[in-house]
């Protein structure tokens, strides 16, 4: 008897779970089936709101807005839409069919055309149902320039890539939004504007002189970096492929690619100078220790082919000719523990985040997962996989006796009074090497 009670009980209640599910699956189905653009959203207040600036260390404008009008339609209140169609036809020069099959819906909005000179409102008045709303369009005036750490923005003004995405929730200030179909919306700037590091004079230069270098080398990309090792600021982040964010449209989307943070690449012998750093800073080498370089280095049955065959060679002298024998005798008795600690106290294997989107934080293999090989491989910048900035955030260290430095693209936020809302200071993210000996290196 209590069995078939509680079966009932049971069946009940998964058939009121059924009922509640079914109603969730319905209201979704029919909020995916709406279009987007039957909602009109915009401040409590009325207001559209502008977009900030984005401005270099000089304060010269690398992203700003146009202001411009859009013209919507509210085709559930419009009777006579073939005449409606017929008079938008002819003054904005749209296909009078196109018109009329976005007028016969019933939806509350829709756009009829967006970004429009001001003078074509003088052209269509009093028409019922359709109305006027004042938008920004985002603007690039240096076009390509800084095109990587810019990004560019949508249609309806929300970053996409770059600074412009990152900072998105400080360029566009949003709150308190509600549905509006008023015929025209008032402008209030309540925007922060964003001030970068970089100064776009030496920006200009660098991208030039990048052009120059990967068609002379008929690369297929290439990236230039000018970061300033004592403040952290990047003066300068070039890429090539680039882009102009007016048009971002026309371009692939791999061209919107920040290489500077997404390319990973096997470092290679630049990577030395790091290995050999953890040597010295342990004690177990000084600046005058000497190495007999015959062509190879041999050790655990694995052998290394050097760039060539230097004799008896210093630390100056392995830097100088690039010497792979002569890197792995001052490096052999670091332990693979400790030059992953060091590799991890430069920053490697972890993302730099300083703005600008699609980073890949590289590839630092635990020494758990290394091979024999691994420790004769990893000192000469194999093994590994870094991006650009990593390097010269790792490269601060030398320039702030052992100190790793935090680098950094973004100045300053600030109000459309000028008042600072964020101030980014200068920022020593921790120790790697005892004092004194990166004056050595």
């Amino acid at each position: 008897m209590k069995r078939n009670l509680y079966l009932t009980r049971a069946g009940i209640l998964l058939i009121i779970f059924s009922i509640i599910a079914a109603v969730y699956i319905i209201r979704i189905l029919y909020l995916i089936s709406l279009d987007s653009e039957f909602y009109n959203i915009v401040d409590k207040n009325n207001t559209v709101v502008k977009r900030g600036d984005i401005v270099d260390i000089n304060g010269r404008i690398l992203a700003v807005n146009e202001e411009l009008l859009s013209i919507y339609a509210n085709p559930s209140i419009i009777t006579e839409k073939e005449n409606t169609a017929k008079i938008l036809s002819q003054t904005l020069n749209i296909s009078y069919s196109e018109l009329l099959k976005i007028l016969r819906t019933n939806k509350n909005f829709v756009w009829i055309k967006r970004f429009i000179p001001a003078d074509e409102k003088n052209k269509i008045k009093n028409i019922k149902g359709i109305y006027y709303n004042t938008e920004y369009k985002r603007f690039y005036p240096g076009n390509n320039l800084a095109s990587h750490i810019l990004g560019f923005c949508n249609i309806d003004n929300n970053g996409m890539e770059g600074i412009e995405r990152s900072q998105n929730n400080y360029l566009l200030y949003e709150k308190d939004k509600v549905m509006s179909d008023n015929s025209e919306n008032k402008i209030l700037s309540k925007s922060y504007n964003v001030q970068l590091t970089i100064d776009s004079n030496i920006q200009a230069i660098g991208e030039r002189a990048l052009y120059n270098s990967v068609i002379a080398q008929k690369a297929e990309s290439g990236t230039l970096i000018l970061l300033d090792g004592i403040t952290g600021n990047i003066l300068c982040l070039a890429n090539y492929p680039d882009f102009n964010p007016n048009n971002y449209g026309e371009y692939n989307q791999t061209n919107f690619r920040d290489l500077a943070v997404f390319k990973q690449y096997e470092p290679g012998s630049v990577f030395k100078i790091f290995s050999i750093s953890s040597a010295l800073d342990l004690g177990l080498i000084d600046e005058n220790t000497t190495f007999l370089c015959d062509g190879i280095y041999e050790k655990y049955g694995e052998k290394v082919k050097c760039t060539g065959i230097h004799g008896y060679i210093n630390i100056s002298g392995i830097f100088r000719a690039s010497c792979n024998d002569g890197t792995l005798q001052a490096t052999e008795n670091v332990s693979k523990d400790d030059l992953y600690d060091y590799i991890k106290q430069f920053g490697f294997g972890s993302s730099v985040d300083i703005g600008l989107t699609g980073e890949n934080a590289g590839i630092l293999r635990s020494p758990g997962n290394w091979s024999l090989r691994s420790k004769m491989a990893i000192p000469m910048g194999q093994e590994i996989s870094v991006n650009a900035v990593q390097i010269v955030k790792a490269a601060t260290v030398f320039l702030n006796d052992g100190i790793l430095i935090e680098p950094k693209i973004i100045n300053k936020i600030y109000d459309p009074n000028n008042l600072t809302e964020i101030k980014f200071k200068r920022k020593e993210l921790n120790r790697v090497l005892k004092p004194g000996v990166s004056q050595k290196i």
